[in-house]
């Protein structure tokens, strides 16, 4: 299990731009200091051996533990600026490797054991379970595939021009439903509504940023359960 302190957008001028690593342990990267995307920091992770698959709460242990890991290599962290705290399980294989392609069973694939750096070798991961499925299957390309959705801007991110032009074109868009991210209440409905639409405050929450600002739902969450419910 490792655990995680995020902190608010306000405190990135007094921590990092990019990612500092400590030295690696035997079964860590050790606890980091790292840029998000979208413009806060967290540290972490702390590597404690976790029995239950269930169990993500955070402990006081191990905040002290990823506190006392970061000081090392930022002695001033601004803790006041921390929002929350949370954890994440990483699977281990003992191969020592990343587990992928055909499982035993035919149909089932695995994509297991994905440690560090996951994120980075997703792409790639992507395409060698879709060449082995491809294979087992006999899959042929569409010859009208699209490759993906249109992306769209989010509200937060556009120009005064592109805010007007949105509101105009749908009224929901002038309504703030997430203060600490900027997030409008068209922003929400359409992540309802689009292909393998959000169902659900956490699908929102993943889709539009809706409840990741400093209050952690606080305001927004109640009201995202009403469009949600409404629509």
């Amino acid at each position: 299990k490792g655990e995680y302190i995020l902190f608010d957008k306000t405190a990135s001028s007094a921590l990092v731009k990019g990612i500092v690593f400590p030295c690696p342990s035997e079964k860590s990267k050790g606890i980091l200091i790292c840029a998000t995307t979208h413009g806060n920091t967290f540290i972490g992770p702390n590597a404690r051996e976790q029995w239950s698959k269930e169990d993500t709460s955070v402990t006081p242990e191990g905040m002290e533990e990823i506190m006392a890991g970061a000081r090392k290599l930022i002695p001033n962290l601004p803790m006041g600026a921390s929002i929350t705290g949370f954890a994440g399980l990483r699977a281990v294989s003992d191969t020592g490797d990343f587990i992928l392609g055909p499982g035993k069973v035919p149909g089932f694939f695995n994509a297991a054991g994905i440690q560090s750096p996951g994120l980075t070798a997703a792409p790639a991961i992507a395409e060698v379970i879709a060449e082995a499925l491809g294979e087992q299957a006999q899959l042929v390309k569409k010859k009208n595939w699209k490759g993906s959705l249109p992306k769209k801007k989010m509200f937060s991110q556009m120009t005064d021009a592109e805010k007007k032009e949105a509101i105009a074109a749908n009224p929901l868009y002038g309504r703030v439903i997430c203060r600490c991210e900027t997030v409008t209440e068209g922003e929400i409905v359409d992540a309802i509504h689009e292909p393998v639409g959000a169902v659900t405050l956490d699908g929102v929450k993943r889709r539009t940023r809706a409840g990741m600002g400093r209050c952690q739902d606080g305001f927004c969450g109640p009201r995202v359960v009403q469009i949600l419910a409404r629509e």
